[in-house]
């Protein structure tokens, strides 16, 4: 019994991390969108003098990078994670359009 007990947990064990790394990665995507967005969102608020004109292109370039494809991605993320209060929660504080 002990040994059958024992191949059990042998064979289980695997598919719980299998299962619990899917779970994990399933989230990055809303981690990178997370870290992305308040990053546009920095440089949406930045408004650099207009003689620092480096500093007025650095802006404009960030922003654009930054900022292109976010409201489409939200609004994904948003669909994706509908059922998962704690995801929704987080991409709450967000606007759903900027672009």
């Amino acid at each position: 019994m002990f040994s059958t007990l024992r191949s059990s947990v042998m064979l289980c064990a695997p598919l719980a991390l299998v299962s619990c790394a899917g779970s994990y990665g399933s989230m990055e995507d809303v981690e990178r969108f997370i870290q992305r967005r308040e990053s546009c969102d920095h440089f949406r608020g930045e408004l650099p003098d207009p003689s620092e004109k480096e500093r007025l292109e650095e802006v404009i370039r960030k922003t654009n990078e930054l900022c292109a494809g976010a409201d489409v991605q939200l609004k994904l993320l948003r669909k994706r994670y509908a059922n998962d209060p704690m995801v929704t929660s987080r991409l709450s504080k967000f606007e759903d359009t900027i672009e």
